[in-house]
């Protein structure tokens, strides 16, 4: 298994073209940056709004597990007028064995007319495969995206009726789908699941027997109308002591409720697939104003060609969602005085140790740890002096679960992390 932790294919087949016309989002290349770790600002002429049918504010999360191949997971969506869709947002993981670990899975999403059977009036279908992240695809809310890079976006033209957007797990017969869901439900008949038969029965009956309450199903999507254009100004990102550190300035902010950091999960480059890592909420000033995040832990979202991709969506009271242009931010392995190589055997086993190797172009002070995925430290293997030259670290046998984790090599305020991965 190479560092590419998600691989995502796309299939369509057009059921019909008379009501939604849904593309998939190019991932923007490395090539199209002007400026490294800046970009120039650009336009957006979408007036796109979010639409959320669960308790974002006071609701609880809950998980739902469920064995491959699951049923049908489906929310109704109330448009204001005609639009078109570019993304939905859900929230899940997949859980595998042992035995399938490197068997991808996939997710079918389906729009379907409010017309009963609802299954029978299937307007379009996409079909995502999902290769395992060390034996598994891990817990997050990601966004689907549905619109073409470099064009402008799909027209829709219907009346604004409802319609339904249904999604369902299917892989091997042995792993299992862990489904987001929110409690209590703020409207219990817009959440369902569907048998094969187009039976529907409300989320929160299907899962009562676990919950004892009403949910609802963790799910968003994004509308765009003919809007008005919005520039992004001065959005940069820049590699700081192991961070990845976003800024940007803003010079209106009326109307403005905050800001979602969205990083691109690894895998093809061809096809994205947006997570959620943030928000940081509006200054309140009306004038011109300043914002940054940092990102702790930005190797684990490594491309294959060395970089993290960022992106800043920004969100008005009224729902309304503008995107910012993509930031591209390449990570070191090596700084003036050490570079970092990369462990081995990758991925690692949990029953036998793994080499860290690193290189020091002068005798100096170093420490070498270990963190889980959000940059918290598990453990230390060296901090001490050593001398210029070629050396390998070890971990020991039985340290280590199987998971997502960093190893990080600091000496004074130079900082390079590298991703590791341990299978059973």
């Amino acid at each position: 298994m190479d560092r590419k932790l998600v691989i995502i294919q796309l299939h369509s087949r057009m059921k019909s073209t008379r009501w939604l016309n849904l593309l998939v989002l190019l991932c923007m290349s490395a090539g199209a940056l002007s400026v490294p770790g800046i970009l120039k600002a650009q336009k957006t002429y979408d007036d796109c709004r979010r639409v959320i049918y669960y308790d974002d504010i006071f609701g609880q999360d809950e998980l739902y597990t469920e064995v491959i191949p699951t049923t049908r997971f489906a929310v109704r969506v109330t448009p204001d007028a005609g639009t078109q869709i570019d993304t939905i947002v859900i929230g899940f993981a997949i859980v595998k064995t042992p035995a399938t670990r490197f068997t991808p899975d996939t997710v079918l999403v389906e729009f379907l007319e409010d017309v009963d059977p609802l299954l029978d009036n299937v307007i379009e279908e996409r079909l995502f495969r999902l290769s395992p992240v060390q034996g598994g695809f891990p817990l997050g809310f990601y966004n689907l995206e549905l619109n073409t890079q470099g064009k402008e976006p799909p027209k829709v033209d219907f009346p604004p009726r409802e319609f339904w957007v249904a999604w369902r797990f299917k892989g091997p017969k042995v792993d299992s789908a862990r489904i987001q869901l929110r409690k209590p439900s703020k409207g219990e008949l817009r959440h369902i699941v569907l048998d094969k038969n187009s039976n529907r029965k409300t989320i929160s009956n299907h899962v009562y027997w676990r919950t004892q309450d009403s949910v609802d199903l963790k799910f968003e999507a994004r509308l765009c109308y003919a809007g008005i254009p919005v520039e992004f100004h001065q959005i940069r990102v820049n590699y700081v002591g192991g961070l990845a550190r976003l800024e940007w300035r803003t010079e209106n902010e009326e109307n403005n409720f905050g800001f979602y950091i969205e990083r691109l999960v690894p895998g093809s480059d061809h096809i994205s697939l947006w997570e959620r890592i943030g928000f940081v909420p509006a200054s309140g000033e009306e004038s011109s104003a300043p914002y940054s995040f940092e990102d702790p832990a930005p190797a684990v979202a490594l491309q294959d060609d060395g970089t993290v991709r960022y992106r800043l969506k920004q969100v008005d009271y009224d729902g309304q969602q503008r995107v910012s242009p993509v930031q591209i931010l390449r990570l070191p392995t090596e700084t003036a005085s050490f570079s970092l190589g990369q462990s081995y055997p990758n991925p690692g086993r949990g029953d036998a140790s793994i080499a860290i190797p690193f290189s020091l172009k002068q005798p100096e002070a170093i420490r070498l740890t270990i963190t889980d995925p959000l940059g918290r430290e598990i453990m230390t293997l060296f901090d001490g002096e050593l001398n210029a030259g070629s050396h390998a670290l070890k971990i020991p046998a039985g340290r280590l679960q199987s998971g997502m984790y960093l190893y990080r090599l600091e000496s004074g305020d130079q900082v390079v992390s590298r991703l590791l991965s341990i299978v059973d």
